[in-house]
Order: structure tokens, then sequence, then C-alpha cells
């Protein structure tokens, strides 16, 4: 299978669709602990999920994205400008997608309410998919 390379991530990351920014938004959210998905912030060193800096208003906006379904043009461009920074993370999720294994220490989605989840909207393309809420 294909393999996903940072470079070629960041080119995605400016040029995909809101809807995908979204979705890979999402993505790197599951990736955060349980933990840190509740409190908004980054309290383990794994080099995994979003950083310290990056933590609070990265999953305030995810947290809406799953709640709406949609999030806001300012907010689109936020992101964008935040996800470049965790090309590599989203090269490897992509390249795990493709493969069809899980990628590893992904922390479970945080919702009780699996009705409302949606599990397959694309990420990329290539058949990653995004848990989001209706």
């Amino acid at each position: 299978m294909r393999e996903y390379t940072k470079d070629e991530m960041k080119v995605w990351v400016k040029t995909a669709a809101p809807k995908r920014i979204g979705n890979a938004l999402v993505e790197m959210f599951n990736r955060q602990t349980t933990d840190e998905q509740s409190s908004g912030v980054t309290c383990h060193d794994n080099g995994i999920g979003f950083n310290g800096v990056d933590a609070p208003i990265l999953t305030s906006i995810a947290k809406w994205y799953m709640d709406k379904g949609f999030i806001s043009p300012k907010q689109t461009a936020l992101v964008r400008k935040k996800l470049v920074k965790y090309a590599g993370q989203l090269a490897a999720i992509a390249t795990e997608k493709a493969k069809g294994t899980p990628e590893p220490s992904v922390a479970p989605v945080a919702t009780s309410d699996p009705e409302q989840l949606i599990l397959s909207r694309e990420l990329l393309g290539n058949g990653i998919t995004a848990p989001v809420r209706n």
C-alpha cells in the first residue's frame, strides 16, 4: 500500500475541504488520552496528539465539530495553521488506514452516545474515517 509523507500532509492540510479538515482534527483529538480529551490539556509527554500549547483550542474546536458537524471559516483557518505541525502524525494515520491496520496509541472516542457517531466520513479520500457527531 501507499505510504503518505509529512510533506504531502502539509500540502493536504493547506488545501483540503473544511469538512476534511474537521475530520483530520477529530483524528488528532482521538489520539489524545481520555483524560487529555476531557480536560482539554496535554498532560502526557508521549509525542501523540496535540502539544500543550494547542490542546486547549484544538480540543475545543474538535468537540464543537463532533457536536455540530461543521467548523466556521475562521476555525478552519486556525485549524489548518495548527495542523501543519502535526503532518507527521497525519501521514502515519493515513498510511496505517491505507494498510488497513489500526494506528497505535489511539484513545477511545470521547462520547457516551454511540448512536450519534458516524464512522464513515472520509478524512483523506483513502478510507480514513473519523467519528463525528450529527
